[in-house]
């Protein structure tokens, strides 16, 4: 979790409740851990299916049911997937049943978190990313997030009585970016002539 200025924490909460914004976040972060896990277990499932579809006792169970279907309408009938995500669903799902490539990657996404406070992407690209680079001998690396923007706050040097203006942003990783004294001057005198009009 970012950390920032108590005082700037405080004024913060007060005025929009931004510790709910950093559980949320980290509840979102979690959200998408859990996400990728159920890809990882559906991927498996994918890969079986695959693999049934092209055996020849799965060809001669349809054929024994009647049922006529061509690869593509498995893959979109059945799973609902177009060709190029199915055969990486299944590659993911073949990885995961034969290698510690899955597991890895994910060890990899933990530890980019907790040793750099950043958000790692687990996708199923991902995993094929680094699965790729593993056979390659080269460094596999997992991508990180980029961080949008949630909330901005600027103000211009004539409002500030200064030679320059001030600014701040609030990031989808919850940081805050642009804290210095003159912006949270910035931002609590706004605060306070907003207060008074809603006050009138």
């Amino acid at each position: 979790m970012i950390q920032i200025q108590e005082n700037l924490r405080e004024l913060l909460d007060e005025q929009f409740g931004y510790s709910n914004a950093q559980t949320l976040i980290s509840e979102l972060n979690d959200t998408e851990k859990s996400t990728f896990d159920r890809q990882v277990k559906l991927a498996k499932i994918v890969f079986k299916g695959n693999e049934w579809f092209k055996s020849a006792e799965g060809q001669q169970q349809l054929e024994y049911c009647g049922i006529v279907l061509t690869k593509e309408e498995f893959m979109r009938d059945v799973f609902g997937y177009g060709k190029s995500f199915f055969y990486d669903m299944a590659k993911v799902g073949r990885l995961s049943e034969e290698t510690t490539i899955v597991q890895e990657y994910k060890n990899e996404c933990n530890q980019l978190e907790n040793l750099n406070d950043k958000q790692a992407v687990r996708s199923v690209k991902g995993v094929l990313k680094f699965a790729k680079a593993v056979a390659n001998g080269d460094d596999a690396e997992v991508e990180e997030t980029s961080t949008g923007t949630l909330m901005t706050f600027s103000a211009k040097a004539e409002a500030l009585d200064s030679d320059k203006g001030a600014s701040m942003r609030l990031t989808s990783d919850g940081s805050v970016v642009g804290v210095t004294e003159q912006s949270i001057q910035a931002l609590e005198m706004l605060l306070a002539k907003a207060k008074e009009q809603l006050n009138a």
